[in-house]
Parts: structure tokens; sequence; C-alpha cells
């Protein structure tokens, strides 16, 4: 087999098998081109998030003029040295959601999928749900708290934080059912 089969084919075999960073969060989420490009814009985003954050973070320590007990943790994290499992979910669940508003609707295969559009608007999305995401504290601290403890149950109590604030500014996404079939 050759071509695009072949390589759907290899594309489903990734996103099933456990190095997948996008898998399917609500019913119809199978649009494989999108979760592709998400796949490979994984740690731009996930960084994005991370630095964002830490700034927001900074700038809070900044203006209180406090020394908070993270800054010393947050010292050697960049350039991008974290360990970024802690915030995969929210990768996670902010991909799905740029699925469900864009693309749930739209095309059904992936060769109908505008690539280069959907390259462009992903990071670009993505950026602006960020932006609109940190200016919660609790959700800024949350992410800070993830990537810099060692405590791994500190860790987990903050990865439920992040999850359950994105559950429930998603819940539109996540309360999707597929259609029931009626006895005709």
């Amino acid at each position: 087999m050759a071509g695009p089969a072949r390589s759907l084919e290899v594309l489903n075999s990734y996103l099933r098998i456990g190095i997948n960073k996008v898998g399917n969060m609500f019913y119809g989420d199978d649009n494989l081109a999108v979760k592709w490009i998400q796949q490979e814009q994984y740690s731009n985003i996930v960084s994005l998030l991370v630095h964002e954050a830490i700034g927001k973070y900074r700038y809070a320590e900044n203006l209180l003029n406090v020394d908070a007990e993270m800054r010393i943790n947050l010292a050697g994290l960049f350039p991008f040295n974290f360990d970024c499992k802690g915030i995969h979910e929210a990768h996670e669940l902010i991909a799905a959601y740029f699925r469900f508003k864009k693309y749930a609707r739209g095309p059904l295969f992936q060769d109908d999928v505008d690539k280069a559009d959907c390259i462009n608007r992903w990071p670009e999305w993505a950026s602006k749900e960020i932006d609109s995401l940190l200016q919660s504290p609790e959700f800024t601290r949350a992410v800070v708290l993830t990537v810099v403890e060692q405590n791994n149950e500190i860790v987990s109590v903050n990865e439920g934080i992040i999850t359950n604030l994105l559950k429930t500014r998603y819940h539109e996404m996540l309360d999707v059912s597929p259609p029931k079939l009626v006895d005709c």
C-alpha cells in the first residue's frame, strides 16, 4: 500500500498508540488531518501555555513585591526545560475544543481540510485561548505548580484543577452525545 492510504494508516496507528498527544474528546471527533496538525505543533502550544503562565506568575510576584517559594524552581525551567506530562490533558482539551468549534461540523474527510489554513489558524486560536484562560489566577497558578513542583501529590491536585476548569469551560463540547437511532 502506498500514497495517501498508507499515510492515513500510519497516522491512525500513531494516534492509537501511547505516543499520541491528541485523541478523541467528543462524538464526531475524527478529523485526523486537524489532529495531525495539532500533534505537530504540540510542543509549541504547551511551551506557550507554560511560558505565559510563568510570565503572569512573575508579574504578580513583582507587582506584590513578594518572594514566593516557587521563584527558585522557576529559574531552571527555560528554555523549555520542563516535563509537560502534567499539562498534557490541558492540551488535549484545548485542542479538542478548537476542533469542536472549527471543524466538528465541517469537512468529513482529511483531504477536505485546508491544511495551510489550519496550520496558521490553530496556533493563532490557541494563543488567544491561552491568553483568555490565563485571566484566571486559579488556572495560572495550577499550570505553574504543575510544571515546577516536585511533589507528586501537589502536581496531581493541580492537574485536577486544570482539568476541572477546562471541562467546565468546554462543557458544550463534552455534553455532545451520539444521535439516538430510532426504530422505524
